[in-house]
């Protein structure tokens, strides 16, 4: 199937697509790290939940935990961001467990007309629509970008 030139082959390949910024930093040198694709600096991702395209910005909320598997109790979203899905730049978590637990799998939208009625500045807001790990329905919303968020009253 792959034999070791391929699968190195390719390793050089991705890495000569990686993004500049990062490696410059240190990060994604690990041997055999794939770097064309969205990978976490450190820890695991799992499903890309809440892509949204706003100004300019690809939007990307993974599933994931800073450090290994819990099972899901105590996941986040973390929060990436790209100008072409290709270059990623990771920000800091968008949503972190908290008392209904870890942050599961969901959906965000970019409420371009204020629908919901959470927008406080010109920027539109981003509604984030989750799971808990404790089986509740939660929203989250961000009227900077995602670079922060309110939770609204959950229960």
């Amino acid at each position: 199937m792959w034999n070791r030139l391929t699968l190195f082959l390719l390793s050089i390949i991705m890495i000569a697509c990686s993004s500049g910024s990062d490696k410059e930093q240190g990060l994604y040198n690990e041997r055999l790290r794939p770097q064309f694709h969205y990978l976490a600096q450190t820890g695991w991702i799992n499903d890309p939940c809440g892509l949204v395209y706003y100004d300019g910005e690809y939007h990307m909320f993974p599933i994931a935990h800073p450090d290994n598997w819990d099972g899901g109790e105590l996941s986040h979203w973390g929060h990436a961001v790209s100008p072409d899905l290709i270059h990623w730049e990771q920000l800091p978590w968008a949503l972190e467990p908290d008392t209904l637990g870890g942050i599961w799998a969901g959906s965000m939208v970019v409420d371009h007309h204020n629908s919901a009625g959470f927008q406080t500045g010109d920027e539109k807001t981003l509604v984030a629509l989750y799971s808990a790990s404790s089986q509740v329905q939660c929203l989250a919303y961000s009227n900077d970008r995602g670079r922060t968020w309110n939770r609204s009253n959950r229960r």
